[in-house]
């Protein structure tokens, strides 16, 4: 009678909503306190700490979600870490391998990370129990299979590191960035790993962290979707408010940090030369290229400590065109007016 009533628990939507929105802000507050700025002269410790912050952060739900389906067979949850790790190792290798093919890479990273997103959509949905696929289960992934999946998977830190690895001086630094990152990523989940079996297999436990992360899932997933839409130039919402003034002496004057851009939303007139300067005040591996494919097809590369510019024509027609770091993430807005 007792497992019956276990095998048939629900948890509560509400109770799980409230501790995923707590997880949200705990995930963005590691990620304000503990930012670290890493480049490709970075030691591998660094890249270590940052793949931690990712463990605890944006990379978690996904990765963890998965993990967690392997969980119950520790042996399972081990090999995918293993995959996961070896993966990392190789990958890195061949993106230093390939540095001068890296532009590729970079053109196509909004249309590799939407076809993810909608990947992780769709996942977000079955662990909602929202759709359901009769043949889909975790479960039955081959647990090699999916720690080769999480390469793939969509996490700004991720793309951070891969965007570093392939600028990389060697293939041995690319592969050993790439470890160094990974290690730091696995981290919080072999705690799990080596808890007692009472608490993994608990099914009232498995059922809320499904659906927890199921919904934290969710938002990574959309929020991804989104940086997409920016990077393919397609409509998206962007986080920038309406506090701007009007460009005076056609200048447009920004600083590029960890965490975003600031200001983020200026006013300028259509047609004019706009003379845009951007300080880079210690800018992340996200932060650090600027696209506004709607404005002009060159990337706007930083370098920490110094002021970039880029001279540009407003557009005759007005309107608000939007601008992001090279990844989506972090995006701005520039309104065009007459």
């Amino acid at each position: 009678m007792s497992s019956c009533c276990h095998s048939c628990f629900k948890p509560r939507f509400t109770i799980s909503l409230a501790i995923s929105t707590l997880l949200l802000f705990v995930f963005l507050f590691f990620q304000q306190l503990f930012n670290i700025t890493i480049n490709s002269s970075s030691s591998l410790f660094a890249f270590y700490l940052f793949g931690l912050i990712a463990g605890i952060s944006t990379c978690s739900p996904v990765t963890g979600s998965l993990f967690l389906s392997f969980l119950p067979q520790k042996k399972s949850a081990l090999t995918f870490l293993i995959s996961r790790t070896i993966t990392f190792l190789i990958f890195g290798y061949f993106l230093g391998s390939i540095g001068g093919l890296s532009q590729i890479f970079l053109k196509n990273i909004g249309i590799n990370n939407l076809i993810v997103s909608f990947i992780t959509l769709i996942l977000a949905l079955n662990f909602l129990k929202i759709i359901s696929f009769k043949n889909f289960q975790i479960k039955s992934v081959s647990p090699i299979i999916a720690g080769i999946l999480t390469f793939f998977l969509p996490c700004g830190f991720t793309l951070t590191i891969q965007s570093i690895a392939l600028v990389s001086a060697s293939p041995l630094t690319s592969s050993l960035i790439m470890l160094s990152f990974c290690l730091g990523t696995i981290s919080p989940l072999m705690l799990m790993l080596i808890s007692p079996n009472k608490i993994t297999q608990n099914q009232k436990f498995s059922a809320y962290f499904n659906q927890i992360f199921g919904i934290l899932l969710l938002i990574f997933s959309l929020y991804s979707i989104n940086s997409s839409f920016t990077l393919l130039n397609l409509p998206s919402f962007t986080f920038a408010k309406d506090n701007s003034t009007k460009v005076s002496e056609n200048i447009i004057k920004m600083t590029a940090s960890p965490f975003g851009y600031s200001p983020n939303y200026f006013k300028i007139k259509a047609g004019q030369k706009i003379r845009w300067e951007i300080t880079d005040a210690g800018s992340s591996g996200c932060t650090n290229a600027i696209i506004a494919k709607s404005l002009f097809p060159e990337t706007i590369n930083l370098v920490s400590g110094t002021t970039s510019i880029k001279e540009f024509t407003a557009p005759n027609l007005p309107g608000k065109y939007s601008f992001s770091c090279w990844m989506g993430m972090v995006s701005g807005t520039i309104e065009v007016v007459n």
